[in-house]
């Protein structure tokens, strides 16, 4: 049975009782990976009703667990060095639908969506360095620096959004398959502050971090020395700016939102 075909007459509850006609539950993956859900309620077909014919409201969650993006299944190199990459983060939503096409066979199911999101998100990379791993990284100056930790350690770099908020302008569609039973699709963009580059050094507690210079042996030649952590920090700090500059062309004042799952409308 069509939706369209069933909501051409009015449903004005004369029946009795609580309805839950119009309420729709949903769940999808991310184009990055990770995962959506859903729920909401579209308004049943009126038929002296230009606004209850289409619109709709959807509250969301998204996540980039538990499933794992194409994206963190590949290795990448930076200057020579591999990387593996990662996505984390989590966002949950509030929209209002606007169907043009109000209950019209297929058309009905093409959407203008309006609401507001906020949470975080980060795309970044972790380089794993066993015992005695040797680091590089380029200062502002574009020189490389090299140190090692007598531990194992990670050394990430992430760009990411500290705080999601701000208002979302999107379009899609549900397709009917069967039933209640749709595909639904998103794609719209969240506007809110440019993500920053964030670059963090973690090793086991006590591990002592040796500076090479511009010497990528590291061996214990004369002019080797250990640094603070406040020296750590401030090659950190260098090494964000340069890649701050450096992706300021994909740094943008926006956050892409797309989805694609399935939904079933009561």
């Amino acid at each position: 049975r069509s939706e369209y075909a069933a909501n051409a007459r009015p449903d004005d509850g004369r029946d009795g009782g609580f309805s839950i006609k119009g309420l729709q539950i949903g769940a999808g993956a991310g184009i990055l990976g990770g995962a959506n859900f859903q729920i909401g309620y579209r308004i049943p077909y009126s038929s002296d009703n230009f606004w209850k014919n289409r619109l709709g409201f959807r509250i969301e969650y998204n996540t980039a667990k538990p499933f794992e993006s194409m994206v963190e299944k590949q290795e990448i190199k930076i200057d020579d060095e591999k990387f593996t990459p990662h996505i984390e983060g989590k966002q949950f939503g509030a929209l209002v639908d606007f169907y043009p096409f109000s209950y019209t066979w297929f058309l009905g199911g093409w959407r203008i969506s309006g609401g507001y999101y906020m949470g975080d998100f980060a795309l970044g990379a972790t380089m794993h360095k066993e015992a005695s791993g040797i680091f590089s990284m380029k200062d502002q100056n574009d020189v490389d620096q090299y140190y090692k930790v007598d531990a194992a350690a990670d050394l990430a770099a992430d760009l990411a959004y500290d705080s999601i908020r701000g208002p979302y302008v999107g379009t899609g569609f549900d397709l009917g398959l069967f039933w209640g039973l749709k595909l639904y699709f998103d794609a719209g963009l969240v506007f809110t502050e440019k993500p920053g580059v964030v670059a963090s050094l973690d090793a086991a507690p006590g591990s002592q971090v040796t500076f090479c210079g511009t010497d990528d042996t590291c061996a214990t030649a004369i002019g080797t020395y250990s640094i603070s952590g406040a020296q750590v920090d401030k090659l950190l700090e260098d090494t964000v700016k340069r890649y701050e500059n450096e992706l300021e062309a994909i740094r943008k004042g926006y956050f892409p939102i797309v989805k694609l799952g399935l939904m079933f409308r009561f």
